[in-house]
């Protein structure tokens, strides 16, 4: 997709894995280096070794999507939904390569989480609540770029609550999107969206102003 419709942005997923990777051999070099100084090269390249070998073996689904797939994206509205709205919203991948996707479908779902931090005394603490969870699957279509599915949401008017950001309180709602089918990456991708204090137009019907 080059553009998006009037109305609407693409939404990257949160977290990069280029950054996660890019982080973790920062730091094995840090480790390796603290190791030398009391170890010596060989001794010190065992634990080293280890850490790597544990790291692949963690992330193996996001590096091999990594060199296979680029990053997805959403196409969502440009301004924050309603609550009680069902909004359609477009998830698009493209693949480094050619890929024939003869069948796939998305799973998508869309989570309101409250969080909530306290103090007492000097120890301070957050605790995350979800209150709202929906999962959708919708069916994916290949295309001469990678894949595109339509996902339409339901965002609930009588669960979860509008988003926001406070010091100690924060209501927010997010996307964990994935695909399933042959030839493709095993892995999720996290996508924040915003939700309105309004409530949508169909659950508006009765209702008079006070």
């Amino acid at each position: 997709m080059l553009s998006s419709p009037p109305g609407t942005v693409l939404c990257k997923p949160v977290g990069s894995p280029r950054k996660f990777l890019a982080a973790f051999v920062i730091i094995t070099l840090f480790v390796w280096l603290f190791l030398i100084a009391f170890f010596g090269i060989v001794l010190a390249a065992i634990p080293v070794l280890v850490m790597v070998a544990l790291f692949v073996l963690v992330s193996k689904n996001s590096l091999l999507a990594m060199m296979r797939w680029n990053q997805p994206t959403l196409e969502i509205s440009s301004t924050s939904y309603a609550i009680g709205s069902t909004p359609t919203i477009v998830y698009s991948r493209k693949s480094k390569r050619v890929v024939d996707i003869v069948s796939c479908s998305v799973e998508c779902l869309l989570v309101c989480e409250e969080r909530v931090t306290y103090t007492q005394g000097t120890d301070t603490t957050s605790v995350a609540r979800r209150v709202y969870e929906s999962e959708t699957v919708s069916p994916g279509q290949g295309t001469a770029e990678g894949l595109v599915a339509v996902i339409e949401l339901d965002i609930s008017a009588n669960r979860g609550s509008p988003s926001f950001k406070l010091r100690n309180n924060e209501v927010r709602w997010f996307l964990t999107v994935s695909a399933s089918g042959p030839l493709l990456p095993r892995d999720s991708h996290t996508f924040p969206i915003e939700v309105a204090p309004v409530l949508d137009v169909r659950h508006r019907a009765g209702l008079q102003d006070t």
